[in-house]
C-alpha cells in the first residue's frame, strides 16, 4: 500500500508531465509543509517555478536546495536559469560545478557546449558536444542541443541530420513543433515555420518563447504591409481613397498645380494596383502554400 508521502510523489510527477506546473507547485507545498528541508521538493519547486516564468523564485529554491544538500540537478537547473537571464558566466560556473559532481552528465556537457558557442568559442563547445554525444547519443537534451549547435552555425547538411535524430527520438509533441518550426524559419521558410509555431502555441499556450518566434515567422508578411498602414489606421479607407481620386480631378482642373498632376496620378493608380496586389498575394498564400 502506498504511502501519503508516495502518492503525492506520483501526483507531481503526472503533473510535471501533463505541464500542470501551478498543480504541481501545489502540492510541492504541502510536501514541504512537512519535509521543509527535502533538497529534491525543493529543487522541483524550482523547476516548476522556472517552467511558468518564475526565474527569481526559481532561484530562491534552487540555492534554498544546495543548503540542504550539493546536487548536480540544482546546479543544472542553476545553469539554465542564468542562460536564460543571458548570465553566461554564471550558467558556466553551474554547468561545470554540476560536472564536478557528476562528469557524465551528458546533458550538461552538451548545455556547457552551446554556453562556450554563444560566447564564441567553437573549438571548446565542439569538444564538450562531442563528449556528451559519446557518452549518451540518445539522450534528448543533447540532440536538441546538437540540433540547436548546428542551427546557431548555420551547418545545414548536419542541422537536418540532427533535426531528423531529435524527431526520431524525441516522445514530445510539442518540443517536436518548435524544433520543425526553428527548422523552417532558419531556412527562410517562414509559412511552414509559422504553422509549426501555431500548433505548438495551442499545445502549449502558457509558453512566452512560442509569441517570439510567431512573431519572427511573421515578418516578411508585415514588410508586404508597412505601405498600408497610413490607410489602415483610418476608420474607413474606401472613403479616403475615393476622397484621393476627387483631390485628384481638383489638382488635374487647377492650373497653377496642374503640372504635379501626372506624377500624383500615376503614384495613387500605383498604391490602389499595390493593395489589390497585396490582398490578392496574401491570399493566394492562405489558400495555396500555406496547405502544403
Amino acid at each position: 500500500m502506498l504511502t501519503d508521502d508516495t502518492k503525492l510523489k506520483n501526483q507531481v510527477d503526472i503533473y510535471i508531465s501533463m505541464r500542470k506546473y501551478n498543480q504541481a507547485i501545489d502540492v510541492l507545498k504541502e510536501m514541504l509543509s512537512n519535509n521543509p528541508n527535502n533538497c529534491r521538493y525543493l529543487y522541483l519547486m524550482g523547476f516548476c517555478h522556472h517552467m511558468i516564468d518564475k526565474d527569481e523564485a526559481a532561484l530562491m529554491y534552487c540555492y534554498e536546495s544546495l543548503k540542504n544538500d550539493s546536487t548536480g540537478d540544482s546546479h543544472y537547473l542553476l545553469g539554465i536559469i542564468y542562460k536564460k537571464l543571458s548570465e553566461l558566466d554564471k550558467s558556466k560556473e553551474h554547468y561545470l560545478e554540476c560536472l564536478r559532481i557528476n562528469p557524465l552528465e551528458a546533458s550538461a556537457l552538451s548545455s556547457l557546449a552551446l554556453i562556450m558557442l554563444e560566447a564564441g568559442n567553437k573549438k571548446e563547445a565542439l569538444k564538450y558536444l562531442k563528449k556528451a554525444e559519446e557518452i549518451d547519443p540518445l539522450d534528448i537534451t543533447v540532440l536538441r542541443d546538437i540540433f540547436e549547435f548546428h542551427t546557431t552555425r548555420k551547418n545545414k547538411k548536419y542541422q537536418k541530420e540532427a533535426l531528423q535524430k531529435f524527431l526520431e527520438n524525441s516522445q514530445n509533441e510539442f518540443d517536436k513543433l518548435v524544433a520543425l518550426g526553428v527548422y523552417n524559419l532558419s531556412n527562410n521558410r517562414f509559412l511552414k515555420a509559422r504553422d509549426y509555431f501555431r500548433q505548438a502555441y495551442v499545445l502549449n499556450p502558457t509558453d512566452k518563447t512560442m509569441l517570439g518566434f510567431l512573431e519572427k515567422s511573421s515578418r516578411p508578411s508585415q514588410w508586404l504591409l508597412i505601405p498600408l498602414i497610413p490607410l489602415a489606421k483610418t476608420k474607413r479607407p474606401g472613403i479616403v481613397l475615393l476622397m484621393g481620386l476627387v483631390a485628384l480631378m481638383i489638382i488635374a482642373n487647377t492650373p497653377i498645380i496642374k503640372g504635379a498632376f501626372t506624377i500624383l496620378y500615376y503614384s495613387y493608380i500605383s498604391y490602389i494596383v499595390y493593395i489589390a496586389f497585396v490582398g490578392l498575394l496574401l491570399d493566394f498564400i492562405e489558400k495555396h502554400i500555406r496547405k502544403k
